[in-house]
């Protein structure tokens, strides 16, 4: 295939390059995980369109993803726990966990309200970024604010003295950008 799958989903491609896709036995899900990627894609393109401070950061994480997608190191994946890194939210009684892996970046839905106790493997810093400004988050605990929406929580080894430095020497990284909860219509 001479066109690769992002550029087919934007309608370019030759004949040959579809009856390529098609004749491959993971068609189906290549085909997938190529739509999930654009619209990840176009969400992140999106939420920075409406908050520029959040493009730079972005490119920060981005960068380090890309450093360790290309690392020969294993990357663990990341869920709850003492040693992992997670977002368990609570809202009254229930809760529920937003998992990353090393390497990733998620987008989660939260609510004015909510809490967020963060877990993070030790060595690592988690780093918080709205528009206001990023900063290490100290005490592992977010009470989400409307004022904080959208916000960006990123773990990085190892530690640096500013979220942009901790990103640019980062061997290992994930992120989790929260968004407001979207409103169901009826």
């Amino acid at each position: 295939m001479s066109a690769d799958l992002d550029e087919m989903l934007n309608g370019g491609g030759e004949e040959a390059d579809w009856l390529a896709l098609l004749a491959r036995p993971d068609a189906e899900r290549a085909w997938t995980r190529a739509q999930q990627r654009r619209a990840a894609v176009d969400q992140l393109a999106e939420l920075a369109a409406g908050s520029p401070w959040l493009a730079g950061y972005l490119l920060g994480l981005n960068g380090a993803l890309r450093r360790m997608q290309s690392s020969a190191a294993a990357l663990p994946a990341l869920t709850v726990g003492p040693a992992e890194f997670a977002a368990v939210l609570r809202a009254g009684p229930a809760h529920r966990s937003v998992q990353v892996r090393w390497g990733e970046r998620g987008i989660h839905h939260v609510s004015v309200g909510e809490e967020l106790r963060l877990v993070a493997p030790e060595g690592a810093e988690i780093w918080y970024a709205t528009a206001t400004g990023s900063d290490a988050l100290r005490g592992r605990r977010w009470r989400v604010e409307m004022a904080d929406l959208p916000f960006l929580i990123v773990v990085a080894e190892p530690r640096g003295a500013s979220m942009t430095e901790s990103l640019a020497r980062a061997t290992r990284a994930a992120g989790c950008l929260f968004v407001r909860e979207r409103e169901i219509e009826p």
